[in-house]
């Protein structure tokens, strides 16, 4: 049995590293918290006919844990994983966390992914009249990330602010980034909320299809200079 754990806040990282890894399998089987028992143990003792090409992905497998005492079916679901040959990916986006996994599995493969303090700084200051702080931080943002990264943060961003707007903002999201969003939602206005929404999935557009002679970089630029 071989078993990943990655782990950090940057989503987009894990993604490549996970699709690298699970290209090797013929069969991926993946789990959210609430975990079921009887799925998992269908997914970790049954025989697959492809032999060992099955690979099993747990996401937030330590979530509900109560100073470090996990929900009691995630621990009869650790007993049947210390017994299984199936291969596992554990995702953790909390990286806090990690030394709990370190316990629990000392010989899994680490890998952790975290994005750089300037980013946030950058997307949490995206409101009206606020450009200069916000450009001086995206300046500072692309020296340490990839401008396609920092354009992919900013559509989500964006699109956030216009789902709560909406109340229909879904996910784990804990109740101080709500309130976060919200404050930062209220310096927008409705309406260049979402013309700025729907710019962002037209520069993602023109840069993918080559009709823009501007990099990710340049256009970012563009887009904050108008907008903010």
């Amino acid at each position: 049995m071989t078993v990943h754990v990655l782990c950090g806040n940057d989503e987009v990282a894990i993604d490549n590293v996970f699709l690298s890894v699970r290209a090797k399998y013929v069969a991926v089987t993946s789990f959210e918290p609430p975990f079921l028992y009887g799925d998992v143990e269908n997914a970790l003792v049954s025989e697959n006919l492809f032999g060992n090409d099955t690979l099993v992905v747990f996401n937030s497998f330590i979530k509900g844990s109560r100073r470090g005492v996990l929900p009691k079916v995630t621990q009869e679901i650790l007993q049947l994983i210390q017994n299984t040959q199936t291969d596992i990916v554990f995702i953790e986006l909390d990286e806090k966390k990690i030394s709990t996994y370190k316990k629990m599995f000392p010989k899994a493969q680490y890998s952790t992914f975290s994005i750089p303090r300037h980013l946030f700084y950058f997307l949490d200051g995206l409101y009206p009249t606020n450009l200069t702080q916000a450009y001086s931080e995206y300046k500072k943002t692309i020296e340490a990330s990839a401008p396609d990264l920092v354009f992919y943060f900013l559509k989500r961003r964006v699109r956030e602010l216009v789902l709560l707007s909406e109340g229909a903002l879904t996910g784990a999201y804990q109740p101080w980034q709500k309130a976060k969003l919200q404050s930062q939602l209220m310096r927008w206005k409705k309406q260049k909320l979402v013309s700025a929404y729907k710019s962002l999935y037209r520069l993602e557009r023109d840069m993918k299809s080559g009709a823009t002679p501007y990099p990710a970089e340049k256009s970012i630029s563009l887009f904050l200079s108008f907008y903010l």
